[in-house]
């Protein structure tokens, strides 16, 4: 908390370029994270298929099919709602009727920034498994992404991960 709070101590309600740029950096951030938990995630479903009649490739394939679901896409959700605004604050940009309430809006910017910080605090539980909590969104999505290259060992539990996956 004390990193976010330090990264949110400089940032003021100024012009809405500046609190897009704040925005879109944070979303940016955020959006990488999401899309390598997702492609590390469905590598695992794909590589793990391949064990036909292994219950830990199976177990592996549902843990990964439930971050997919339960982590990963909520938050892809907020990558896309983010980059509707700023879309929108782009098109706005050269009106007149821009003010302190456009979105992106201090709190949008504030918030951006937050989720965009890397604080290590997410946690898995149990240790290792793709479910996280706490910590902020790139967090969460960089533990999943952790976790689920070292759940994809266990479709393999007597050789290598072949390379490319």
């Amino acid at each position: 908390i004390t990193t976010i709070n330090n990264q949110t101590a400089s940032i003021t309600n100024g012009s809405l370029a500046g609190r897009l740029d704040q925005y879109q950096k944070g979303w940016n951030k955020i959006k990488a994270a999401v899309d390598t938990a997702s492609s590390t995630l469905n590598t695992i479903i794909s590589t793990c298929s391949q064990q036909t009649g292994s219950a830990q490739a199976g177990a592996a394939i549902m843990s990964a099919q439930t971050a997919l679901s339960s982590v990963v896409a909520p938050a892809y959700s907020e990558v896309l709602a983010a980059d509707a605004v700023i879309a929108q604050a782009q098109s706005l940009m050269n009106s007149a009727a821009t003010d302190s309430t456009t979105r992106p809006t201090f709190d949008d910017m504030t918030y951006a920034v937050q989720q965009s910080a890397a604080t290590g605090n997410a946690r898995a539980n149990p240790d290792g498994s793709l479910n996280v909590y706490g910590g902020t969104m790139l967090d969460r999505m960089n533990l999943v992404s952790a976790n689920a290259a070292q759940l994809q060992a266990a479709c393999y539990p007597n050789a290598n991960v072949p390379s490319g996956g």
